[in-house]
């Protein structure tokens, strides 16, 4: 993500879309902006009060749709995250935050039942 081209991750078999993600406010995007369905608006409102920044909404969007496919690969909840993190200057809580969201908008059935995941960092 930021730092990082698609191709680079491309050419490390991941497909997420690059320079997106910027921790803080910095590069908020209206939530509407690129916004295609009454999920993605909900789900940049909610990165937005999270306090997420962006580049673009489709990107970020596009985003949350790799860390679905991320999942469907057979990664767990715990290592979307931390791949997230290595890739963006997100921190690990929101990172967190990101990964739970995308999963709550765009494939609900990845979401994980019990302790948070930001919990998960103290074991």
């Amino acid at each position: 993500m930021p730092g990082m081209s698609r191709g680079d991750i491309v050419g490390c078999g991941w497909l997420v879309v690059a320079s997106l993600i910027v921790g803080g406010a910095a590069g908020l995007s209206a939530p509407a902006a690129h916004a295609d369905s009454v999920t993605d608006m909900a789900f940049l409102r909610v990165i937005d009060a999270e306090g997420i920044g962006y580049t673009s909404a489709s990107n970020v969007i596009a985003a949350a749709h790799e860390v679905c496919a991320h999942r469907d690969d057979g990664h767990a909840q715990v290592e979307t995250v931390t791949w997230v993190f290595q890739l963006t200057d997100l921190d690990r809580d929101h990172a967190a935050f990101f990964v739970g969201a995308a999963e709550a908008a765009y494939c609900p059935h990845h979401l994980s039942i019990g302790a948070p995941v930001r919990d998960r960092w103290l074991v």
